[in-house]
Formats: structure tokens, sequence, C-alpha cells
């Protein structure tokens, strides 16, 4: 337990500070994206760009294109909040789309993954 707490945090107490939450989503998007192309021969680049790596993803299966738009947008958003600067309060999101989506994407990986080991 860290030093000071008295008790474990619980799950309904635990706080992302506001606005990070799509960081932690593109970050997540991104190694499943780079581990799934990773294990289809694709040679690995440095790169953020979601967009990119979905569009990657695209020419081995077409369940991937779907998620274009989803990977251009959370891009966006991860380089405002690593360029100080750009008012993330100027940018609207929803929120509870881009979680939605994390989650179908890192599904459709999944998926993918154990379809080709059987």
């Amino acid at each position: 337990m860290p030093r000071g707490l008295k008790r474990p945090i619980t799950s309904s107490e635990q706080r992302v500070q506001p606005g990070l939450e799509s960081n932690y989503w593109q970050e997540a998007t991104e190694r499943y994206l780079k581990g799934w192309l990773i294990g289809h021969g694709w040679q690995l680049e440095r790169t953020h760009d979601l967009g990119k790596l979905i569009q990657s993803a695209s020419a081995y299966s077409a369940g991937f294109e779907r998620f274009m738009d989803f990977g251009e947008d959370l891009t966006q958003q991860f380089w405002l909040q690593h360029y100080p600067g750009d008012e993330l309060s100027e940018r609207p999101l929803n929120y509870d789309e881009l979680r939605q989506q994390t989650g179908e994407l890192i599904a459709v990986i999944l998926n993918a993954t154990s379809q080709a080991g059987d």
C-alpha cells in the first residue's frame, strides 16, 4: 500500500485526472495494434498515429477499417495532451464513445488473435 494510505483505495474512489482517459485508451490501443501487426509480419515503426496503424492492420483484415475515424480522433486528442498550449476544453469529445470504441477495437484484435491460434 502506498505510504500515507490508511486503507486500500476502492475502485469507486479511483480517479483519473480529467482529460487523461483518452491518453490511456490511445496507449492501450496503440500497443494492442502494434503487437497484432508484429504478429502478422509488420515491421515495427515508431509512431503514435492510430490511423496509420489501423490502416496497416486493414491490409491484413478488413475488420479494422471501421475504426479509422476513431483512430484519427484519438490520435489528435493524444497530441493535444502532449503539447502545451492547446486547450482540451475547446475540443468536444464523447468519452463514452471513445471508451466503447477502444474496447471494440481491442476485442477485434483479441478475436483475430484467438482465431489465428486455432
